[in-house]
């Protein structure tokens, strides 16, 4: 139901599909993708949380606890490369997709923040090559989060 709400995209409907995943891991803790989820949306609106830095605790102790999902899942990747983005720590986010990336293949939208990312340090040799992969890459209408080859 999360997947289907937050798909819709828009800001309404990530905060009814953040609660909607909240609700799942509280029903079902353990291998439950909605914690990957979960990180994603809270670092999207963190931006418009009214005590950012509350709401930024919040999401590091999800992270702490997904911590070993980091290195396979794309969604956990990309949402912890968001919060530390979001906190000036752009460093770190670029070493948490390269981590990921080294064992999996990318997902357009993760590439698009490692792009972002690389522009944002000045990195810009390794944001080429990122930037050649995106526009290779088959074009989708939706955010895509699936791998691509």
């Amino acid at each position: 139901k999360g997947r289907a709400v937050y798909a819709k995209g828009g800001y309404l409907n990530r905060i009814l599909s953040a609660k909607l995943f909240k609700e799942s891991l509280e029903q079902n803790f353990r291998n439950n993708k909605s914690l990957a989820y979960l990180v994603l949306l809270y670092s999207e609106i963190l931006p418009e949380a009214k005590n950012k830095l509350e709401s930024g605790n919040t999401i590091f102790k999800l992270i702490t606890i997904a911590r070993a999902d980091l290195l396979t899942d794309p969604i956990l990747a990309l949402g912890a490369a968001n919060f530390y983005s979001y906190f000036d720590k752009k460093n770190t986010a670029i070493y948490i997709i390269e981590t990921y990336l080294r064992l999996n293949p990318p997902t357009p939208k993760l590439y698009s923040k490692y792009l972002d990312l690389l522009i944002s340090v000045g990195n810009f040799v390794d944001a080429k090559t990122v930037f050649e992969k995106l526009l290779s890459a088959k074009r989708k209408t939706l955010p895509v989060i699936t791998p691509f080859k």
